[in-house]
């Protein structure tokens, strides 16, 4: 994996011993039907490509070649923002893969067209 190490986050144990506690307040089937609906949002869920939030699938419809992506990640790197923005997630494993298209919101499409525009 790679991994030298991890941090186990406090403050998730907390939230998960409270969200248990709360739970066995209520009955079962409740908490079940509440289970499955969070289960639900999560499987029509549509992430961006960019930003990786979750979104509607309609809320999600505009595609972008994966290479500009790839080109909007270099140029905020050479222009130094790269440390406001979190673009780790985006990486080439191969090189048929530029060319597939990336399902991106549209606060994401537009920042990656304007930033084009500055590239050109």
């Amino acid at each position: 994996m790679g991994c030298k190490g991890f941090r186990l986050d406090d403050n998730i144990m907390i939230a998960r011993e409270i969200r248990l506690k709360h739970e066995a307040d209520r009955p079962y089937k409740e908490v079940l039907e509440e289970r499955n609906a969070i289960k639900k949002e999560r499987l029509n869920s549509v992430h961006c490509a960019l930003c990786r939030l979750p979104y509607k699938s309609f809320e999600v419809n505009y595609v972008l070649p994966f290479k500009l992506l790839m080109m909007f990640k270099n140029h905020t790197y050479v222009s130094g923002r790269h440390d406001t923005l979190n673009l780790a997630h985006l990486k080439v494993t191969a090189p048929e893969f530029l060319s597939h298209g990336a399902r991106l919101c549209e606060i994401c499409y537009m920042l990656i067209i304007e930033e084009y525009k500055l590239v050109e």
